[in-house]
């Protein structure tokens, strides 16, 4: 049961990002075309998670604004009301909950909230020596899933008989993930505070992402280390950040707010974030 978090995927070409993903979805959710584009709509997004037990999608450069908040439902639960097509009144309602996996090179989500709902995986480079044929693996993968399928029953169910008696001793984003995965540490063999401090590093992880993501992250950052301390307009504070940002480009990013109600917005997306990297708004 859910909510789930979003498995983010990333590295550069040939590290077998997609192969990890086919695998990993093969195990539990097998599907004649188990990598697939991120659709372009929020309703064709919603039939893919229905359809699906695990939506995965590859080789994304970038995220919509809409798609975004529709991965974020998705992956939290949530629904989307449409028109039932053909007709004038009728409506047709999705209600799911999936976990789903994302891959692609580089930074491909931006928003802060998809973000917090993210374990992001990067992967390392395949050395030349060391790569093998797909077909070859598949075969060996094949040979292995049916154990590999029920190692994960037993993991789970050790986690299920013990979970209402797992203490969270920290406050992380993914509480209810969390707690199952604590739950999960004795029946994988994890030593007592393995995943705390893999979260704890996924979230650092995560901070940084997200201020990179924000074009006046960076700026903000750069502001408090310079000035301690600042007060003005949002107006004013526009007009600083620009100065600032003209130095590293960052001012010709689309997303740099052209306004001071846009830069409030931006501020707002991000304020979590610059709390936790040592800066108050």
């Amino acid at each position: 049961e859910g909510p789930y978090p979003i498995l983010l995927v990333t590295g550069e070409k040939g590290s077998a990002k997609s192969t990890l993903c086919r695998f990993s979805r093969k195990t539990i959710d097998p599907n004649r075309a188990p990598l697939r584009l991120l659709p372009k709509t929020e309703q064709d997004l919603m039939i893919t998670a229905e359809r699906s037990r695990v939506p995965c999608f590859e080789n994304i450069s970038s995220i919509s604004e809409a798609i975004s908040n529709a991965l974020c439902v998705v992956a939290t639960g949530g629904g989307l009301g449409t028109r039932e097509l053909f007709t004038t009144g009728d409506e047709r309602i999705f209600d799911v909950q999936r976990p789903v996996m994302l891959n692609g090179i580089g930074q491909i989500a931006r928003r802060s909230d998809l973000l917090d709902r993210c374990l992001v995986l990067r992967m390392p480079p395949i050395p030349k020596d060391k790569r093998r044929d797909e077909q070859t693996l598949l075969a060996e993968f094949d040979a292995v899933r049916p154990r590999l399928l029920g190692a994960l029953f037993r993991a789970i169910s050790g986690a299920m008989a013990c979970i209402d008696a797992v203490p969270l001793t920290w406050s992380p984003r993914l509480a209810d993930f969390a707690r199952f995965a604590v739950a999960l540490e004795p029946a994988v063999g994890w030593p007592r505070g393995t995943v705390e401090r893999v979260l704890e590093a996924n979230d650092r992880a995560l901070v940084d992402a997200a201020l990179d993501a924000e074009p006046v992250g960076a700026a903000l950052i750069e502001l408090t280390e310079r000035a301690g301390e600042w007060n003005g307009t949002a107006t004013e504070l526009l007009k600083v950040l620009k100065d600032l940002a003209k130095a590293t480009g960052s001012e010709k990013d689309p997303d740099f707010p052209k306004t001071a109600d846009a830069l409030g917005r931006a501020i707002g997306r991000i304020t979590s974030d610059l709390r936790q990297a040592g800066v108050l708004i």
